[in-house]
């Protein structure tokens, strides 16, 4: 991996502009680090959508604090890293995070073919517990597993709302999983 090499002329010029909240100083900024800053970013939330957020809301936060830069404390690129990295940290502890993580477990688990299902499951005692869903429970199950269907192409089939689509799939799995332990 190649190491940053960046004139300390080409430094101190950005650290003025930012210091007067010069507008030219992002597109330097950006084209000086923006692929390892997004990079970096990228590393802690794992979502690209979310890491283009969150180095957009850097980059502001960036201009508007450039006057805060202390030279004495580190090196330019040091301190915009730290601003990339403690954003994409805050964004992790974040509720909205919490339960978008969440729910991408949730989706990863409910979107298992059912071909790779384990075939237990796919026996006697499913068909045994299957008759005790309701019979919406039963339609989604029908639809995401043994047809085959996504949860968005589900919700337009039925025209229901996703999020009611994954709330009542993931409700019935959890009534089997119950139902199968027993």
């Amino acid at each position: 991996m190649g190491k940053l090499i960046f004139s300390n002329k080409i430094e101190r010029d950005m650290v003025e502009m930012l210091k007067h909240q010069d507008e030219r100083v992002i597109s330097l900024i950006y084209s000086q680090y923006s692929h390892i800053l997004f990079n970096i970013i990228l590393r802690i939330v794992k979502h690209e959508d979310l890491a283009q957020d969150i180095f957009q809301e850097s980059l502001v936060k960036i201009w508007k604090k450039g006057a805060l830069y202390d030279s004495n404390k580190g090196s330019l690129f040091t301190w915009v890293v730290s601003v990339c990295r403690n954003a994409a940290i805050d964004a992790t502890r974040s509720k909205s995070y919490k339960l978008r993580e969440r729910q991408v477990q949730e989706d990863q688990m409910l979107q298992v073919p059912v071909q790779e299902a384990p075939q237990g499951l796919m026996g006697e005692k499913l068909g045994e517990v299957l008759h005790l869903l309701t019979e919406d429970q039963k339609m989604l199950i029908d639809l995401s597993f043994f047809q085959g269907y996504t949860h968005e192409e589900i919700a337009k089939k039925l025209e229901i709302p996703l999020g009611t689509v994954k709330t009542r799939i993931r409700a019935a799995i959890k009534k089997l999983r119950k139902l199968l332990h027993t």
